[in-house]
């Protein structure tokens, strides 16, 4: 199997197959296996999102359970049905390259009003010497 590339992909829990732990220094862990959903594959890529519950992390990691689906009491992720963006990177550690793979929940983006999203357009489009167009964000002429 090859390498998979860095980057942003969609996944699913894997159901049933998760479960909760305690890592050597003694924080809780959530270890939850995920199938990527992308066309590009040739047959499903499986990769694992660790989260942890020390009094630092908890906030994030609760918030990309609720991103999962995950309601609680059952530790084994059986019912976690929702399509989430997954992050893909490798990292060094004590000399070897590891996958570390974290649940991408965005920074909160809410769409423009049409007014806004309109002067943007225009804004935009003088920086890079194109005239807005009315369809979809006014961008059309971009490309």
């Amino acid at each position: 199997m090859s390498k998979l590339p860095e980057g942003y992909y969609q996944g699913r829990v894997v159901a049933g197959e998760g479960q909760f732990g305690e890592t050597s220094k003694g924080t809780i862990e959530a270890v939850i296996p995920f199938v990527l959903e992308d066309d590009s594959f040739e047959g499903p890529e499986r990769v694992t999102v660790r989260l942890y519950f020390s009094e630092k992390a908890e906030e994030y990691s609760v918030k990309k359970l609720r991103a999962i689906g995950w309601k609680g009491g059952d530790l084994t992720f059986a019912d976690c049905p929702n399509l989430v963006t997954i992050a893909v990177k490798y990292e060094e550690y004590n000399g070897e390259e590891r996958q570390k793979c974290d649940i991408a929940l965005g920074g909160g983006t809410k769409p423009l009003d049409p007014a806004r999203e309109r002067a943007f357009a225009a804004k935009l489009a003088g920086l890079v010497g194109v005239t807005a167009t009315s369809k979809g964000a006014g961008l059309d002429g971009l490309d």
